[in-house]
């Protein structure tokens, strides 16, 4: 798919939103609060502020390179519904971005 937005999080995630090649990867709340698109987490990647994230984050080093807005990527992940976040399509954690 598409990448549509980036965005860094208090966690050291990344939020990427990613517009599908196939449709079929989101759902009504995807639709409803991230644009029709899915989110893309990689884990770990940027300074984690939020201070109940850190000891997720210890001596953990991410080698996801992260996309630019435009680029089109194949996503490799954990297929999830966010339950914490109303229950929209994720991949979390990433495990690969594989430009195409």
């Amino acid at each position: 798919g598409g990448i549509f937005s980036v965005a860094t999080e208090a966690d050291g995630d990344v939020h990427i939103r990613l517009a599908p090649d196939a449709p079929s990867l989101i759902n009504a709340v995807n639709v409803s609060g991230q644009k029709g698109k899915l989110v893309i987490e990689p884990v770990c990647v940027g300074t984690v502020t939020q201070s109940d994230a850190v000891s997720a984050c210890a001596g953990y080093t991410n080698t996801v390179t992260i996309p630019k807005v435009g680029d089109r990527v194949t996503i490799t992940g954990s297929f999830v519904s966010d339950s914490q976040h109303g229950g929209w399509n994720e991949i979390h954690p990433v495990t690969s971005i594989t430009p195409l």
